[in-house]
């Protein structure tokens, strides 16, 4: 907050669109303690499942506290609900997905990113392509990758493009033996197996042959003007307004397609001055509470790893959600399941999280003071008149005590203004 108020709101955006420029040293660090995010596929394989499934969720708890990168941090959760994966049904196979596809394209060109989800061993398990083949195709994949990663359920095609577009990808597999050597969890095209002859998507002949078949289609789809609107759309229902205007979406779409596809000119049209000054409350998921909650305390970290388990709690665990849409973007789906996000904060003051710490002021004994220092330290100084009033009135209520003041960040914590952005 304090360097938004510093650089100014362009100047921030274009500081955060620029990650490799933003010194993360500290969240570097923490993170040396998961070996496996940095390891090669076939190397993955000498540990459990569970360690590499475990290390990758502690390490996507730890950068939501820990990065300075909050943008890209936030994109990169966007692009893993967006193509997402279940971690437990691809075992080893999630953190290079993570790494050379979500991580790496997450700022870059939706083209790139659409190409890299293809051709990913993790995607391609995940939605069985890896049985797609000639004379048996596998519609799994290609109808994900129409309805959802691109086109949208309503993007204008129909079930024979669905077919056509599973006979462009027969053959698109993985290397899943331990014979495969160094090669081992990683992309494969098998020629033997994929489906000769011409395919028709969408009024286009696809007719190159081979590999290019599949890679002619992504081309197709990511420069598709029903994707810049799809796509466009829930872009800035994520960082945005959950319910834009057409107007809106249109202008956002324009810039898409005029940029082929350019995230960074996407979120940047989307995080306009305007558009942010007009933008609509929405409810933080429980993801976004926790970690804001012990960014907001400036916790003492020494370990995430009890963390996830509150997460589950709320079902918002990094890389569980079970079916291929990813997390739902909507305020509706989190608004009912309330307690884990009041009781998470609650527990990290009262110091029972396990790994964090926080060193809170609890010998003021003026209430006016105590919601004075809640207000700087939790909302920047801009807590609202409700919140004010309803702190004021808790801190009023009894003896200002340690406990008291303890249980007034709690409360402040789960207030509207900070459950909401």
């Amino acid at each position: 907050m304090a360097l938004l108020r510093t650089q100014g709101h362009s100047a921030f955006i274009e500081w955060q669109l620029d990650p490799s420029s933003i010194d993360d040293s500290v969240c570097d660090a923490f993170l040396a303690q998961f070996p496996t995010l940095n390891l090669l596929p076939h190397e993955l394989y000498a540990y459990d499942p569970n360690v590499v499934r475990t290390e990758l969720m502690r390490a996507c708890v730890a950068r939501g506290i820990l990065s300075r990168r909050q943008l890209y941090e936030r994109m990169v959760e966007f692009w893993t609900d967006h193509f997402n994966v279940t971690a437990r049904d691809v075992g080893h196979l999630k953190p290079i997905d993570d790494r050379n596809v979500i991580r790496a394209h997450a700022l870059g060109n939706f083209s790139d990113l659409l190409h890299a989800s293809a051709q990913s061993p993790a995607m391609i398990a995940y939605l069985d392509n890896n049985t797609n083949v000639a004379g048996r195709p596998n519609e799994n994949y290609a109808r994900e990758l129409l309805e959802l990663h691109t086109l949208g359920v309503n993007g204008g095609y129909s079930q024979s493009d669905v077919s056509e577009v599973a006979k462009c990808f027969t053959g698109w597999t993985y290397y899943n033996r331990p014979s495969d050597g160094v090669l081992q969890g990683t992309f494969r095209f098998m020629e033997a197996r994929h489906e000769t002859g011409v395919k028709t998507v969408m009024g286009q002949a696809i007719a190159s042959g081979g590999i290019q078949d599949g890679l002619d289609v992504l081309d197709l789809l990511a420069s598709h003007p029903n994707t810049a609107k799809y796509v466009g759309k829930k872009l800035i229902r994520w960082l945005l307004d959950e319910e834009p205007s057409t107007g809106l979406v249109n202008a956002v779409a324009t810039t898409w397609t005029a940029t082929q596809g350019d995230i960074k000119a996407v979120v940047r049209a989307i995080l306009s001055p305007e558009n942010i000054a007009n933008a609509p409350f929405k409810l933080k998921r429980p993801f976004h509470v926790m970690v804001a909650t012990v960014r907001a305390l400036r916790a003492n970290v020494q370990s995430v790893n009890s963390v996830p388990a509150w997460l589950g709690a709320a079902g918002n665990q990094p890389y569980a959600w079970p079916a291929p849409d990813g997390y739902p973007d909507d305020s509706d789906h989190w608004k009912d399941l309330l307690l884990p996000r009041w009781n998470f904060p609650a527990a990290v003051v009262a110091g029972s999280v396990a790994g964090l710490s926080v060193a809170l002021s609890t010998t003021m004994r003026d209430p006016r003071q105590l919601v004075s220092r809640i207000n700087a330290e939790l909302f920047h100084g801009t807590m609202d008149a409700q919140t004010s009033a309803i702190l004021s009135q808790f801190a009023r209520g009894g003896r200002l005590t340690a406990q008291r003041c303890l249980d007034a960040y709690g409360l402040a914590l789960a207030s509207p203004q900070f459950q909401w952005f």
